[in-house]
């Protein structure tokens, strides 16, 4: 068998494979579940065609294997093939551009919902088969593949009279681990919580409880899961610089946020935030500490949290091998006591090494009050850096995840594969846009693959291995799918990157963003320096409004005609250069220095808005009969806004 030809044939079904997943996206019908596990089940088999592809032009094999192991190959990816291209032509049938067109298709769904009910069966048969080829390729075993693809397609294809085996659910093993063996199992949530949901939902009757002998009252308000401090770097709790931004009591227990302010040494604009959870206990000594360190001087301590049922949150420590198991498989892992918490399809580890706390909180609102206080916390401790270096349009996320593969799937149905990796955040100094960015070297933007807008990705975990972000808008991309080492990563980066959007909208809706003007003036001329080198952008005779947010760390000037206040420019100020400036130039030479200089970004909104295109890095200098008086001033409102910051945060988290 020519492995040529084989390669064409795969690059042709992941082609095919990816104009599947495009036209399912684009299917409006009540059928969802099937679709989506029709999905799921095509976009794994392009996966796995994709390393059998590498493979098949990269690899070299004992020869005795290789043949038997090409024929069975191209025995499958005939059949694949042929299913694929009768499952792509009926579904562009189902396409619908207007209500009625929907309405008429979904008659024709009904009439042929047991087809595509087929066609689900033969791709998982395929999945099966091509996995095992997969297995016995990258193997040293002689087993014999067609035989056992054979028996393979004789137990999952629909036309086989053998039964199909039992399907595993979670429920069959909860069964089993709450030492049931028939009777339906009751499943565990809050007793306190409104068990009724919408009967559309998929999952109303999956539980976040594993039942078991650690998780007899679980259901109780309460804090769960905790079971060793982190507090060898706690702060002392009597320290008059530890501030409680937050404390509820939870059941018999308390729950609480401490922050603490600490100047750096090389920067006295720049004081990072420190912060800790503390779960008190009603016992003296029953103190548990956390940290919850995001802030761009320190390693980030990687958690997330998620909201589950009500009134219950899951505070998960990422990155712990072997504490994220299938729910499915549960009980066949030897240590599944371990295992008290779900995520959907997943259980987590509870160990004491992992930390994966449940916090029962007594209502809603104080889950929300906690939630409002956390992101706050870590907004503050995230744009540290921003606040004060304004050299860059986006700064990035300390966290990011060197990946196994990137998959782009483009609207035109072609795609680019892109090894190792780098996937991290971009948060704007201006705007709404919270960017997902893959690229080949960390931070770097000549290496950026490509850069989306998070909060337009719809995000899925697909089997045990990828993340797919599919955009509905009709981009140029479309699909993307992430491939990782482990269920542990996946699982870890899909809630990580869910934490970080739900804490982006929470704080986006908050309104902090905000910025009070603190003074005005007319100035006879401002020019923008790009690069601090050539003049670039002259304004005369305008108006310059000069504004801080509400931290009183970000400043920010806006350029007006002083007659009609159209906006000519915008800039953020670092603000730390006109401290420097007032130390080391106007302090020797006061007569001399008169005219304020100061490092900006900026944009000339004469030649655009205020995107990443538009965005320039130099100085801006003032300069007129009153720019001695406008230098005086401005240093005096960035000495007000060193002064007040940690005040104004303070009472920015605690009113939250």
């Amino acid at each position: 068998m020519d492995p040529l030809s084989i390669a064409a044939s795969l690059a042709g079904l992941i082609t095919i494979s990816t104009q599947i997943v495009n036209i399912l996206h684009t299917i409006k019908s009540k059928n969802k579940k099937e679709l989506d596990s029709l999905s799921k089940e095509v976009h794994t088999v392009r996966g796995i065609l994709s390393q059998i592809q590498q493979i098949v032009q990269f690899q070299s094999t004992k020869a005795a294997k290789n043949s038997e192991w090409l024929s069975a190959l191209n025995t499958t990816l005939d059949d694949c093939g042929d299913t694929y291209l009768q499952l792509q032509k009926f579904l562009q049938g189902l396409v619908s551009n207007s209500r009625l067109e929907a309405l008429k298709k979904n008659v024709k769904w009904t009439l042929k919902e047991k087809d595509i009910q087929d066609s689900l069966r033969k791709v998982e048969s395929y999945k099966l088969s091509l996995d095992l080829l997969l297995s016995i390729q990258t193997s040293t075993t002689t087993t014999n593949i067609e035989d056992v693809l054979v028996q393979l397609q004789k137990k999952l294809l629909p036309n086989s009279t053998t039964a199909s085996p039992t399907t595993r659910t979670p429920l069959s093993w909860r069964k089993k681990l709450a030492g049931f063996e028939v009777d339906p199992l009751p499943l565990q949530t809050s007793n306190f919580e409104d068990t009724q949901s919408d009967a559309g939902n998929s999952r109303a009757d999956v539980s976040y409880i594993i039942p078991g002998s650690n998780t007899i009252n679980w259901t109780d308000p309460g804090i769960f899961g905790i079971n060793r401090d982190e507090g060898k770097d706690a702060p002392d709790l009597n320290s008059p610089g530890l501030v409680c931004i937050c404390e509820i009591s939870v059941g018999q227990k308390k729950i609480s946020l401490f922050c603490s302010w600490e100047t750096h040494p090389a920067n006295e604009m720049f004081t990072p935030i420190r912060a800790h959870i503390l779960f008190k206990g009603p016992a003296p000594g029953d103190l548990y500490f956390i940290q919850l360190e995001e802030s761009s001087m320190t390693q980030p301590v990687e958690r997330f949290v998620v909201p589950v049922g009500k009134c219950s949150l899951i505070i998960a420590l990422c990155n712990i091998k072997g504490c994220v198991y299938p729910l499915s498989e549960l009980d066949k892992c030897d240590d599944n006591g371990q295992f008290n918490l779900a995520l959907e399809d997943f259980a987590l580890n509870s160990n004491t090494g992992s930390q994966q706390v449940l916090v029962n909180f007594d209502n809603f609102q104080d889950r929300e009050k906690f939630l409002d206080h956390l992101y706050g916390i870590r907004y503050l401790q995230r744009m540290d850096s921003a606040f004060v270096i304004s050299t860059q349009f986006y700064h990035h996320s300390p966290y990011q995840k060197r990946i196994q593969n990137v998959q782009i799937g483009y609207a035109d149905g072609t795609e680019k594969s892109y090894i190792y990796p780098y996937l991290y955040l971009d948060y704007p100094i201006e705007g709404q846009s919270l960017m997902l960015v893959c690229g080949t070297k960390p931070n770097n933007e000549k290496a950026v693959v490509f850069k989306e807008n998070i909060l337009e990705l719809d995000i899925q975990i697909v089997g045990s291995e990828a993340l797919v972000f599919t955009n509905q808008d009709g981009k140029a991309i479309h699909t993307i799918s992430a491939t990782l080492g482990s269920l542990d990563e996946l699982l870890h980066l899909y809630h990580r990157l869910q934490d970080v959007t739900r804490e982006w909208k929470s704080i986006e809706a908050k309104g902090v963003d905000n910025f009070e003007t603190k003074a005005e003036w007319l100035v006879d001329n401002l020019e923008f320096l790009k690069d601090s080198l050539a003049t670039t952008s002259s304004f005369n005779n305008v108006l310059v409004a000069v504004k801080a947010d509400r931290f009183s760390k970000r400043m920010k000037m806006e350029i007006s005609r002083k007659d009609s206040q159209e906006r000519l420019a915008s800039c953020h100020v670092l603000t730390s250069s006109i401290l420097f400036y007032k130390e080391h130039f106007r302090k020797d030479s006061p007569d001399f220095f008169t005219d304020p200089v100061m490092q900006t970004s900026f944009w000339d909104l004469t030649q655009g808005s205020a995107t990443p295109d538009n965005f320039q890095v130099g100085q801006v200098k003032i300069h007129g009969a009153n720019a001695g008086k406008i230098c005086d001033e401005l240093e005096e409102i960035v000495e007000s806004l060193k002064a007040d910051t940690e005040e104004a945060q303070k009472k920015f988290l605690k009113t939250l």
